[in-house]
């Protein structure tokens, strides 16, 4: 099953990916002209050593992680304060998506089981 923000994410993908983008701007611009590819970019440079060549890549790799997963929050966070400041009928249509998706869910687990509280204690404990 989905979270709200997931299936408002799914729902309104380019809406998202359009604030996505200038918040990252506004909040990045400096990593906008950062190389991702490592290839050629030494290539000019013969006389340096084997252990020169993987610090450098060693800790390139660690900034473009850095970067991804700096990537990562900005998105969680406009998607969430996007969320937060939703219509009543983008919520409601989220929601209605939500169910329809549970129904689903159910009728390919048999039709008969119940989803989230309205199961047993015993079954939540599974």
């Amino acid at each position: 099953m989905r979270q709200e923000q997931e299936v408002y994410h799914h729902l309104y993908q380019e809406k998202l990916e359009k604030l996505v983008k200038t918040a990252l701007a506004d909040r990045l611009p400096e990593l906008q002209n950062v190389p991702t590819s490592t290839d050629g970019e030494n290539d000019s440079d013969d006389s340096s050593d084997g252990q020169d060549m993987s610090k450098g890549k060693a800790t390139e790799t660690s900034s473009l992680k850095k970067i991804r997963a700096l990537h990562m929050k900005i998105r969680r966070e406009v998607r969430a304060e996007a969320w937060a400041n939703e219509t009543a009928e983008v919520r409601r249509h989220v929601k209605e998506a939500m169910i329809r998706e549970r129904e689903g869910v159910a009728e390919k687990k048999g039709g008969e089981e119940k989803v989230g509280l309205d199961r047993s204690p015993e079954s939540r404990e599974l």
